[in-house]
């Protein structure tokens, strides 16, 4: 799977800002996809997924979809908040328990980015960090 081509398409085709981030040599980007979250404050969402250096997976989904709609539509079902994690200054709330699929949500202003998967604590914090850093492609 060619993440660069798919998040720069989507970069220049959905309307938000996109960002495609530097993700560690051991990963491997494996899948992507685009949807529409629907409801009044839905939105364009644009998803990749990476496996880890451990095998596990991790999704990265960016959309101006609120958090509301944003976790069921990924979650296909209702998930509750169940913590927050501060990565380098920025707020993510945690929705889901440690040892099942878990999500990770924060607001970048246009655009909301959920993480979500099975992997460790250490790679959600690894990804959050670099989207932090990361600028958004130019459409």
């Amino acid at each position: 799977f060619d993440v660069n081509t798919a998040l720069q398409y989507d970069a220049s085709e959905i309307g938000f800002p996109v960002r495609n981030p530097s993700i560690p040599e051991e990963w491997t980007p494996n899948s992507g996809s685009r949807a529409t979250i629907a409801g009044d404050s839905g939105g364009p969402a644009t998803t990749v997924g990476y496996i880890t250096g451990t095998g596990a997976y991790l999704q990265l989904t960016q959309t101006t979809a609120t958090e509301q709609l944003l976790v069921p539509f990924v979650a296909g079902e209702p998930v509750y908040a169940s913590g927050a994690q501060n990565v380098s200054g920025r707020d993510w709330v945690v929705y889901g328990e440690e040892g099942s699929r878990t999500y990770w949500v924060s607001d970048f202003g246009d655009v909301r980015i959920l993480l979500g998967g099975t992997a460790t604590t250490e790679d959600f914090t690894t990804l959050a960090a670099t989207l932090d850093v990361t600028e958004p492609l130019a459409p």
